[in-house]
């Protein structure tokens, strides 16, 4: 098995690091000077949720490695354990541990669903169960919501549901499964019809997915 070396990036690191710290310092500016109720502490905070989750970013996912098919440079992968990453230059998927990074099994089964590709609005199912590919004797809903305010689930949660979406919309689709096998994909609404994407548990079944609707894996 071809393994390459994980190496922390320091200029990445350094990057995310300071702007981290200058969304934490324009939020505690922001509660000092303009933050009066509920509705603008709410706001203030967000710069505040930006700068952890870029510092957290800059600490844990700032390391890079030569992808072990194609040697293309993978970034934004994370200093300790890696699972699910995509390289964008030949869409196989890599994971890893103990600094070290390899191509996926291509019969994994994962315990989540972490291979993805984007979703059109018109798509074809592969034959078989999303888990297992044996033959599907049901279909099960996954569903995805799209604030169209813009507002994300950080917002929502730095806030404490102060500042709220004027309005949101709710995409379902139906997934086949078998009756042994359930939780098989996920699906996330993004910020445009664009940006649908779904995962699936199921390496084997995303690349049939993939190789049926014309799209590539990551």
């Amino acid at each position: 098995m071809n393994k390459t070396r994980i190496t922390r990036s320091w200029s990445r690191t350094l990057t995310r690091s300071i702007g981290g710290l200058a969304c934490l310092g324009l939020s505690v500016m922001m509660l000092k000077n303009f933050a009066d109720g509920a509705i603008t502490v709410g706001f203030s905070l967000i710069p505040g949720v930006a700068g952890v989750i870029l510092i957290w970013a800059g600490i844990g996912g700032s390391a890079e490695a030569p992808c072990p098919n194609c040697n293309r440079v993978i970034d934004s992968l994370g200093t300790g354990a890696n699972d699910g990453a995509c390289c964008a230059a030949c869409h196989m998927y890599v994971e890893g541990t103990q600094g070290e990074l390899w191509v996926t099994d291509p019969a994994r089964i994962a315990d989540r669903p972490i291979f993805a590709t984007k979703l059109g609005p018109q798509f074809a199912w592969p034959d078989g169960c999303c888990v297992c590919s044996r033959p599907a004797t049901r279909s099960l809903p996954v569903s995805a919501t799209r604030a169209k305010s813009g507002q994300n689930a950080a917002t929502a949660i730095a806030t404490g549901g102060a500042v709220l979406a004027t309005s949101s919309t709710t995409f379902t689709i139906e997934v086949p499964h078998c009756a042994e096998h359930d939780n098989g994909a996920h699906l996330s609404a993004g910020g445009s019809d664009k940006d649908m994407r779904i995962a699936f548990r199921s390496y084997p079944y995303l690349r049939n997915f993939c190789e049926r609707n014309g799209t590539q894996p990551g």
